[in-house]
């Protein structure tokens, strides 16, 4: 028993020590005597033998075909091997926490234990290897069969891609070559040139029934997000790319929206963006920063500069856009953190799908777009119709905390000297037609809240229960018609 076992880890199964004329009750007195003990029924370990925290994993394996020994089975065609998640943690990337063992076989195999799981799949020679003994699909075998399990998201998957990487148990190349991999952990590839890229997100475009000039703007923003959130983290994104992070189908941006936290002077804040991200490359693209300016700002309650961003790719000029840098932003609750993905749906070889963003709270964002409704711009009325379509979008998908949003719009009326409604409506009588036209020529913007009646009744729904409760100025004024608009109705009559 003990050089059988020997060669076994130490174990040995009842089956194996039948044919050795051990019995049942010989093996039963070894127990006793402290000779062997058991791990699993019908598996024994030799007294002595090394300890190892695989010996479960082993001896159910062993118990897979308890008759033969571990010699035996090494020449046999129809190899049971351990995989999945009990493969990834003998590997040690990824976490994968379970309480089953798995392990696939080519014939059939049956168990009652919950905590085993087999799988029947086809896998060739090349697929796994032997690890002190034990068979075991590689790691990229490992990787793809998880991947495909559906049993774990792609952060979780990627994040193991990624293990296996810095271990040096899963050559890069290898990620290119395995269509599963790449669709997990696209940024681990080698990157795709401009050309390629370019093409892949025009083909995306079209069946999206998107502008591809817009496909192409929103893929440059997301890159050089990433790249500024991930070595530059007291960054936040607000404005219309906060909320194609948020939702993904929200209408077309040509901008990026940023600010530091605790900053007061948006003209130092543009200063350092531009020299952080100026020549910052993002696989075949890099980003070249003008020197900061003065932007056009319709909101004199924010103080906001201007960085030009010029797009290179291949060396010669792709795209551009520009980042509105804003200063002294009043935060009444910590920003959002939250993993965006991509509004393409292209796949793109070293270029992250998702990627971690700080957004601006939802409930200042809300109370800030209730603020550009109802202010007055050049000593006249408001004709910010994308703030409300946005705020009907948030209001319908967010989950803003009320106490919260009544604090953000309590401090932005207080900020721009103004006095909120006691319940929405539109801010001028020729609001909701002038809506409607606005709405439908807005790039990508979607029904149903492209209708003004529409949008009003979703955005009512959050914002007034928060006015309602909210603190009122004494010394601002609102234009038109904001507050008594009866619902239902989409233009005001003659009374009115």
């Amino acid at each position: 028993m003990s050089e059988l076992a020997a060669d076994q880890w130490g174990l040995l199964t009842s089956a194996q020590a039948k044919t050795l004329g051990v019995s049942a009750n010989d093996l039963t007195r070894l127990g006793v005597d402290q000779v062997i003990r058991p791990v699993r029924h019908g598996v024994y370990a030799m007294v002595g033998a090394p300890a190892s925290p695989l010996e479960t994993v082993r001896a159910e394996w062993l118990a897979t075909d308890p008759q033969h020994t571990v010699s035996e089975r090494a020449g046999m065609k129809d190899t049971v091997v351990v995989c999945d998640e009990t493969a990834a943690n003998i590997y040690r990337f990824g976490d994968f926490a379970t309480d089953q063992i798995r392990f696939n076989s080519e014939r059939r195999l049956q168990t009652s234990q919950p905590t085993i799981g087999i799988s029947r799949r086809s896998i060739s020679d090349r697929e796994w290897s032997l690890i002190d003994g034990l068979p075991v699909t590689t790691p990229r075998r490992t990787l793809e069969d998880l991947a495909s399990s559906g049993r774990w998201d792609a952060d979780h998957i990627a994040t193991a891609i990624l293990d296996a990487v810095r271990s040096n148990q899963l050559p890069r190349d290898e990620i290119a070559r395995s269509k599963v991999l790449l669709q997990a952990a696209p940024q681990l590839a080698q990157p795709a040139g401009n050309a390629s890229v370019m093409a892949k997100l025009n083909d995306d475009a079209r069946r999206r029934h998107v502008d591809a000039q817009n496909a192409q703007g929103d893929f440059f923003r997301f890159m050089f997000l990433h790249h500024l959130m991930e070595n530059q983290p007291d960054w936040v994104l607000k404005g219309g790319t906060g909320m194609l992070c948020r939702f993904r189908d929200t209408r077309a941006t040509n901008d990026l929206d940023l600010f530091q936290r605790a900053a007061d002077d948006s003209a130092s804040s543009a200063k350092r963006l531009a020299h952080v991200m100026n020549a910052a490359r993002v696989g075949d693209y890099t980003f070249l920063c003008s020197e900061p300016g003065t932007a056009q700002n319709e909101d004199t309650a924010t103080d906001i500069s201007r960085v030009d961003v010029t797009v290179l790719g291949g060396g010669r000029q792709v795209g551009s856009f520009h980042v509105d840098v804003s200063a002294g932003i009043a935060l009444n609750r910590d920003p959002d953190t939250m993993q965006a993905e991509r509004p393409d749906t292209a796949l793109l070889p070293g270029y992250p799908r998702r990627i971690t963003v700080h957004l601006y709270p939802v409930e200042n964002q809300m109370a800030d777009k209730v603020c550009a409704m109802y202010g007055t711009y050049a000593g006249g009325p408001s004709t910010r119709y994308r703030d409300l379509y946005d705020l009907a979008v948030l209001a319908d998908r967010a989950q803003p905390n009320l106490a919260v949003l009544i604090e953000a719009l309590s401090t932005q009326q207080s900020r721009r000297g103004m006095s909120l409604p006691s319940r929405m409506g539109p801010p001028t009588s020729e609001w909701p037609a002038q809506y409607n036209r606005a709405a439908r020529r807005m790039a990508c913007a979607k029904d149903p809240y492209r209708d003004f009646e529409t949008a009003i009744t979703k955005a009512a729904a959050v914002i007034d229960p928060a006015l309602a409760q909210m603190p009122r100025n004494g010394g601002g004024q609102v234009q038109g018609l904001a507050g008594p608009w009866p619902r239902g109705r989409t233009t005001p009559s003659s009374a009115e």
